[in-house]
């Protein structure tokens, strides 16, 4: 009997207790829900600023291996197009059709055939030194002649 009276009892003051307690449990139910949505907010701005942090830096490492890829192809052309320009630069040229020459005239002239040769005669002749060195040749050679004649 006194089983049944102190189960009664607890049964009843159980029910009692639940029903005054019902208003705090919602209470501290919705504190908990808001506390577990704020420590979510929490950890996820922690997470995309750790993100952004992590993108910002891989970011600047790309930047930092691109500059440095484009320094060192900038220095390879650089050094390609010096060695091209000092091999252009110890060829000679068609002074008619700036082909590469294999004909030389005098000093400065050469032409990469016949045609382009006879094709600029008519302006190279009046500055051409090998024709001035051959005259003058010639005219000291004639003037040693008559020199020779005379005496």
């Amino acid at each position: 009997m006194y089983r049944r009276c102190t189960a009664a009892y607890s049964t009843s003051s159980v029910e009692y207790f639940c029903d005054i307690c019902l208003p705090y449990k919602i209470v501290v139910h919705l504190q908990l829900h808001q506390e577990f949505l704020s420590d979510q907010q929490k950890i996820r701005t922690e997470l995309l600023t750790q993100f952004k942090d992590e993108l910002d830096t891989t970011r600047a490492e790309l930047e930092d291996k691109y500059r440095e890829s484009l320094k060192m192809e900038i220095a390879k052309l650089t050094e390609k197009h010096k060695r091209e320009l000092a091999a252009t630069k110890k060829k000679q040229w068609c002074w008619q059709c700036e082909s590469e020459a294999i004909y030389h005239c005098c000093w400065n002239t050469a032409y990469c055939s016949v045609e382009c040769q006879q094709g600029h005669w008519a302006t190279h002749k009046k500055f051409c030194r090998r024709k001035k060195g051959q005259q003058q040749a010639q005219s000291s050679q004639n003037n040693s002649q008559q020199n020779t004649q005379q005496q």
